[in-house]
């Protein structure tokens, strides 16, 4: 019996050895986890990535639509669009084209059929050129034109064609002497790409630059005129790096490279091959810097061999092709932001009102451009934060702005809004407000109605100075009171030293409720005795009208100081839903809230605690 013991001791010695080991390596194996995962986030990973740089690699079964095109006329040999009309040309020459409009792009859905209507392409008629090999081109959609190459000869000898959409003749256009067309590499050898803001480009084959190192260029044009009549001129090279050699000196990164195309502000490029198809995806620059990829990796494909790209700078979705039939994926759509194709179009928050103009905020500032702005009526200045100020308005005068942006290597970006000077008499006293120095009024930030403040003292007339509508949360939380019309925060000047001046603000269409004046003076909101608070009405709008009297350097002056000057942030409170009527704001709730939840957490550790001893315990009672 005693060796019995001492054998269930043993084996309970070990037992407990086990478990501790497999304990400690499941704990060691958790921390290990737990590091990678730390290790990993902070790590660049997709979802790093800006969705219209890696619009491909989105799985097409739950982001992208499949179309099958029916009446091609056989199998795809060039894919473009215009933003509402898809351009695919069939291995005769001839273009099927069919409405965007037609295409349901809720994703996750099975293959839809968009038939379309077939044009015979005018090649060899009337002096046109002849129809050349097309297995290895693509072509793109600019002013009118589709535009094809031809670069079968030599790159001195490349040629390029419009064929004119609205009697689908052919045209060849002469490219400029010194800056000829870049012949492309593999299946990219003649493709065309366009811009969102009306440019074509031709990308070039690789370099090697030296070791790893690979560029390749994309050369662009700009585009006079339409159709037939269509010019160009050369507009800007980007060089793009890359340091993936998979295939050999001569071929950089691509085994089998098939579609590119853009969005303006990211080039892609995809290639296909059995084993691992795949994009890589630049970031474009416009300053003479080389591009360097931000995204690369594989991308899914409902169909066998996608060849053909194409942006639609409408939706900002890309379009790809199957070179072996007739189909097509459409991606999510996704906003490239500003690039060397997409201007920074200023957009604007809602006016504000002031004496003699009114203000307004560029809500998409970037100080890495330059903003200049004009006015239709007074002078209009932009700061470093992006707030636009027009001045010298008359009382209620309108006025547009234009504002524009400008970057070395970016297209000019423009836009414009309006607002109104003040030109009401938002007191009530018959004079308007911007012609009183001691009437202030503006639009409620708040609200968006109107809000106006007057002083009056008997020891000379007042002027404010600074003036804006603040939130309690600008100062500290009162925990008793809501503030659903702002506090209102001011300077005014009043003369002589120690003088008392009657306040009065006006506020516009304000809510329902027992409303009190609640000051924030010494760090700490108190309510303001005296105070009277009356709804009347005012140019037939519901206005509550607060009045209350304020002493230079008295308990009511921020600043405490007898100086002539008065601070007074301050404004209409309601009691909370939580506040009892008349209970003191003591401030222990949300102490004792946090103690209680404090106390939750160590009794929840204290249990886990004595769960583990006591199964520890049984362990080695075994």
């Amino acid at each position: 019996m005693t060796l019995s013991l001492i054998m269930r001791s043993k084996e309970g010695a070990k037992r407990n050895i086990v478990t501790k080991k497999r304990g400690a390596f499941f704990a060691i194996m958790i921390l290990v986890v737990g590091l990678i995962s730390i290790f990993a986030s902070t790590q660049s990973s997709k979802a790093d990535v800006p969705l219209a740089a890696r619009l491909l690699a989105e799985p097409y079964g739950s982001t992208g639509v499949r179309v099958n095109l029916s009446g091609l006329g056989g199998n795809m040999r060039g894919l473009a669009n215009d933003g509402t009309t898809i351009y695919v040309m069939n291995t005769s020459g001839n273009v099927m084209t069919a409405s965007l409009g037609a295409i349901n792009m809720t994703p996750a859905q099975a293959p839809q059929s968009l038939s379309g209507t077939m044009h015979t392409v005018g090649w060899g008629s009337n002096g046109a050129p002849s129809l050349p090999s097309i297995n290895q081109l693509s072509m793109s959609y600019s002013h009118g034109c589709l535009w094809m190459t031809d670069s079968s000869n030599s790159p001195t000898d490349s040629k390029l064609y419009c064929i004119d959409v609205s009697d689908w003749s052919v045209t060849e256009v002469s490219v400029p002497s010194g800056k000829l067309l870049p012949i492309g590499y593999y299946f990219t050898f003649s493709n065309m790409i366009d811009f969102p803001d009306g440019r074509i480009g031709k990308v070039s084959g690789y370099t090697k630059q030296s070791d790893y190192y690979f560029t390749s260029t994309l050369r662009t044009y700009t585009v006079t005129g339409t159709g037939r009549d269509a010019t160009i001129a050369w507009s800007h090279d980007y060089v793009m790096k890359d340091t993936d050699t998979v295939y050999n000196d001569s071929a950089g990164w691509a085994r089998d490279e098939h579609g590119i195309a853009t969005d303006g502000t990211y080039l892609y490029r995809i290639q296909w091959n059995s084993v691992s198809p795949n994009t890589k995806v630049w970031a474009l620059t416009g300053d003479g810097t080389e591009a360097t990829t931000v995204f690369g990796g594989s991308y899914t494909m409902p169909y066998a061999n996608m060849h053909y790209l194409s942006h639609n700078h409408t939706a900002n979705n890309y379009i790809v092709g199957y070179f072996d039939g007739a189909s097509l994926f459409i991606t999510t759509a996704a906003d490239p932001g500003p690039g060397p194709g997409n201007p920074l179009t200023p957009t604007f928050a809602a006016s504000h009102s002031v004496s003699h103009g009114y203000t307004v905020q560029v809500t998409n500032y970037d100080n890495n451009y330059e903003w200049s702005v004009v006015s239709s009526a007074g002078t209009a200045t932009i700061s470093a934060s992006g707030l636009v100020t027009v001045t010298g308005l008359t009382p209620g005068q309108s006025a547009t702005i234009t504002v524009t942006t400008t970057k070395p290597g970016m297209p000019d970006g423009s836009a414009g809004t309006s607002g109104a000077a003040l030109g009401v008499d938002s007191n009530g006293d018959g004079v308007a407000d911007v012609d009183q120095d001691d009437v202030v009024s503006a639009t409620n930030s708040t609200t968006g109605k109107t809000i106006a403040v007057s002083a009056e003292s008997s020891a000379g007339s007042c002027d404010f100075g600074s003036f804006a509508v603040k939130q309690p949360g600008d100062l500290v939380v009162d925990d008793s009171y809501k503030y659903p019309l702002g506090l209102v925060g001011f300077t005014a000047t009043c003369g002589t030293a120690g003088f008392t001046a009657t306040i009065k603000q006006y506020y516009y269409d304000p809510p329902a409720g027992d409303f009190v004046l609640r000051k924030y003076v010494n760090n700490a909101y108190q309510t303001v005795g005296g105070a009277t608070l009356e709804r009347t009405t005012i140019d037939g709008a519901n206005v509550l009208v607060i009045t209350y009297d304020v002493t230079d350097g008295g308990v009511l002056d921020d600043d405490g100081i007898a100086n002539g000057v008065v601070v007074d942030p301050a404004g209409p409170a309601l009691l909370t839903e939580s506040t009892v009527p008349g209970a003191p704001n003591t401030g222990i709730a949300p102490i004792i809230s946090r103690v209680v939840f404090s106390g939750w957490l160590i009794g929840l550790g204290l249990a886990l605690a004595l769960v583990i001893t006591t199964m520890s315990v049984r362990n080695q009672r075994r």
